[in-house]
């Protein structure tokens, strides 16, 4: 259940800094914490790095971001996705 958990945060994060929903910074600061994902080694890492983004990120300036560099934001977030999903599997699928 926690592996579920941390995988919603990660992608959630992934998709808050694609679409802006989600804390701000400028983006050298949303680089910088895509850049903290990547050098990851495990999957702490990765939470300890995610929570910290949670905290500094503003929802107002990422957005403002986000609607003045679309394509770079859309860009980042897919990489964060990526970056957080290698330290994560799914779990399997319920039996029906």
């Amino acid at each position: 259940m926690k592996n579920f958990k941390t995988m919603t945060l990660a992608l959630g994060l992934s998709s808050m800094f694609a679409l802006g929903a989600c804390g701000g910074g400028d983006l050298d600061e949303a680089k910088k914490f895509a850049d903290e994902l990547c050098a990851c080694k495990d999957a702490a890492c990765v939470e300890k790095v995610n929570k910290k983004a949670e905290k500094s990120m503003s929802e107002e300036k990422m957005k403002k971001l986000t609607k003045e560099k679309p394509e770079e934001m859309a860009k980042l977030g897919v990489r964060i996705g990526e970056c957080t999903m290698k330290h994560h599997k799914m779990p399997p699928p319920p039996a029906e």
